[in-house]
């Protein structure tokens, strides 16, 4: 640092490790003390790493306790871990790959199987037709193999599933002689009129007079034998 101080005779020297007393006891005491304030840190980081550790698992065992499953937790956990990008694209793209291998095999072996493919695509025309859904024209048989009805909306969207669940029943009945239950679900609540909801009843009671059909509505509807249950309190006490 440079200090200068001033002795008895007014001269002025600089201080340094050679003129003051106990220089070198000095730094040995300095150097113990940094050793046990070294000491008493790294017990002290222990403390707190065992204490951090405490609360984290604390924390996760409150948010299984508020969660409905452990996804949350697990995706915390991924999240945290180190992730190599690279390879983690590599699974990706090989993955892809993989899918559409898988695809293109499932189009190859619909294929092979076309009196299956013929009869659904039939029954859903049919159906499509009778709804007021489109033609031959609009239908084609490749859209037998869509992901994508959501694009649909309202009532379109209901007569098509309606369709095309219609079919698939038909397509069981034929090949496996098993007779699916048809089950409704409150069929006037989706945005669909009376006149297609009486035409959809029409189609049941002319295509499918031997299935069990199941109908849970407040309204009542047009069959000529019904087992009616009625629920007049809360289906299950709270």
């Amino acid at each position: 640092m440079k200090l200068l101080i001033k002795i008895n005779n007014d001269e002025i020297v600089q201080v340094t490790k050679n003129n003051i007393i106990g220089f070198n006891d000095a730094i040995e005491l300095l150097i113990a003390k940094r050793k046990i304030v070294c000491a008493n840190m790294v017990a002290l980081q222990k403390e707190l790493d065992v204490l951090n550790q405490a609360k984290e698992s604390e924390a996760e065992q409150r948010l299984f306790a508020k969660s409905d499953s452990i996804a949350d937790i697990f995706n915390k956990r991924i999240i945290s871990l180190p992730m190599n990008q690279v390879a983690i694209n590599d699974a990706i793209n090989s993955l892809k790959v993989e899918l559409k291998n898988i695809r293109n095999e499932i189009r190859e072996a619909t294929r092979i199987n076309n009196d299956i493919i013929n009869s659904i695509y039939k029954d859903v025309l049919k159906y499509a037709i009778e709804f007021g859904l489109g033609d031959k024209e609009t239908i084609s048989q490749s859209y037998l193999f869509t992901s994508n009805l959501k694009e649909l909306s309202g009532a379109v969207l209901h007569k098509t599933v309606f369709a095309f669940r219609l079919a698939y029943i038909n397509i069981v009945r034929d090949i496996l002689n098993i007779r699916l239950p048809i089950i409704l679900d409150s069929p006037t609540g989706k945005e669909i009129d009376q006149d297609n909801i009486k035409l959809m009843i029409n189609v049941l009671k002319r295509d499918f007079y031997e299935h069990q059909i199941i109908i849970a509505s407040i309204y009542e509807y047009d069959f000529e034998s019904v087992n009616k249950i009625e629920l007049e309190n809360k289906l299950i006490s709270m």
